[in-house]
């Protein structure tokens, strides 16, 4: 990244005090730009599919639209 659009956040929660939550729930994650290239709509589809199996799961979607309007 250009040093202007870049920074440092250090943490502002010790780790000491954060516990791990457990949860039974399956994550997946997507992050990256929403551009057709990336075949976002073929992961959406296909996590469909595997939700309707396995209930207990979800769908992370991060990043940014190639084109925002």
């Amino acid at each position: 990244a250009a040093p202007d659009k870049a920074f440092l956040l250090p943490n502002a929660v010790s780790p000491v005090d954060v516990q791990p939550v457990r949860t039974p729930v399956f994550r997946v994650g997507f992050v990256g730009r929403f551009s057709q290239g990336k075949r976002v709509t073929d992961l959406l589809h296909a996590f469909a599919a595997f939700h309707r199996q396995h209930p207990k799961t979800e769908l992370w979607l991060m990043g940014r639209a190639e084109n925002p309007t």
